[in-house]
């Protein structure tokens, strides 16, 4: 799956320009190259990516974005991850809407048409009680990755078909701030991959990066 495939998905319903990353589009951390943009999405808010590589190829993620501004919607982080043989996914919707009436109804669909990929069990984490219903965790092997790309791509379709129903808010800016929570938190509790910035970058870094160019929340 790369991730060209799923900006084209975003593009069949919102207009995309890229943004400067103030020279965070490429750099390397803990022996991963990582290749980053973040896009203005008209009338929704915010869009970024971020693939990394290392070991001579060994190791890949792909993460895609999406962070509304401009409509009650949550912010959705899909990661894929392929180590050591296994195929991780993650799919995550988080809450940060302002009065919490996005329909999930046709993303579960889609989770229930794909539970034939094996589930996945992750830890406990502090943003546990911000995930939605329409979160999904697999872990699957090279046989799998086929299923998998299908059901990220369908998974994100049906997300962004539902963005265009779903109601605009009054103020951006108060729903900036909502998002924000979610990446704040990151970086004041940490995370997976986010202990890894704030290793190699420090708090302050990991912070500019995360506020103006992945979830785009300030600046």
């Amino acid at each position: 799956m790369e991730v060209q495939e799923l900006l084209e998905i975003a593009k069949k319903y919102y207009s995309l320009k890229e943004l400067d990353t103030g020279g965070f589009t490429g750099f390397k951390v803990n022996g991963m190259k990582f290749d980053v943009h973040t896009y203005e999405a008209e009338g929704l808010g915010r869009i970024s990516t971020m693939y990394a590589a290392g070991m001579f190829g060994a190791v890949k993620m792909t993460t895609f974005i999406v962070n509304p501004f401009d409509v009650d919607a949550p912010l959705l982080s899909i990661d894929r991850m392929n180590m050591m043989g296994n195929d991780l996914l993650y799919l995550e919707p988080f809450d940060t809407t302002l009065e919490h009436g996005f329909n999930e109804e046709d993303l579960t669909k889609v989770m229930e048409k794909n539970r034939a990929i094996p589930a996945n069990e992750v830890k406990e984490n502090w943003y546990d009680h911000m995930r939605m219903k329409a979160t999904d965790f697999k872990k699957g092997k090279k046989k799998d990755a086929a299923d998998m790309d299908a059901y990220i791509k369908e998974y994100l379709d049906v997300f962004m078909k539902e963005l265009t129903h779903t109601k605009k808010v009054s103020d951006p800016e108060e729903k900036k701030r909502r998002a924000a929570v979610y990446s704040d938190g990151l970086v004041a509790n940490g995370g997976p991959s986010t202990d890894v910035f704030k290793k190699s970058f420090g708090d302050e870094k990991t912070k500019e990066f995360f506020d103006k160019v992945l979830f785009g929340v300030r600046g």
